[in-house]
């Protein structure tokens, strides 16, 4: 049987709720955030999904490790917090702190977003036919998924 566990020193993080306009920005290999419409519209409605990732300074600020996007989508959508992981110890160091630190965090960074895999249109169109199963029109979906027009009649044509 596994145990869930919410003791921070256990975990090496602690989840707090924070105004987004508080997080400090540090060094990132992204260099546009590239903030769409649908996805700070998406925050704006549902809130940051996937929780910040940060560290704290030695004065008590967090400095956002994992989630430049997420932060800056939260701040221009008006999100009054965000959640967010605070590691309480990091392998080693922080950004600023050491060549060893900087080099984790770019490493890191890397493999946070180059690994990410989208939906495929297939995966898209199937679950347009759940939210229409589940009763909701094509305007709807449009308004929920902030995916445009065209995306959400293309994919519900399509025979899953």
């Amino acid at each position: 049987m596994s145990k869930t566990t919410t003791d921070t020193a256990a975990t090496g993080m602690e989840l707090v709720h924070v105004d987004p306009a508080t997080l400090i920005f540090a060094a990132n290999v992204r260099v546009d955030a590239r903030l769409d419409a649908g996805f700070v519209n998406s925050i704006r409605e549902q809130g940051v999904l996937q929780s910040i990732v940060a560290h704290r300074t030695g004065e008590g600020g967090l400095v956002v490790r994992f989630g430049h996007r997420r932060t800056l989508a939260a701040i221009e959508a008006g999100r009054a917090s965000v959640p967010v992981y605070v590691l309480t110890h990091t392998a080693e160091g922080t950004e600023g702190a050491d060549k060893a630190g900087d080099v984790m965090r770019v490493v890191e960074q890397l493999a946070e977003n180059h690994h990410r895999a989208g939906l495929t249109a297939a995966e898209d169109a199937a679950a347009f036919h759940q939210l229409e199963a589940f009763g909701l029109s094509p305007a709807q979906i449009v308004k929920r998924t902030h995916r445009s027009k065209a995306d959400v009649t293309a994919g519900l044509a399509v025979a899953v």
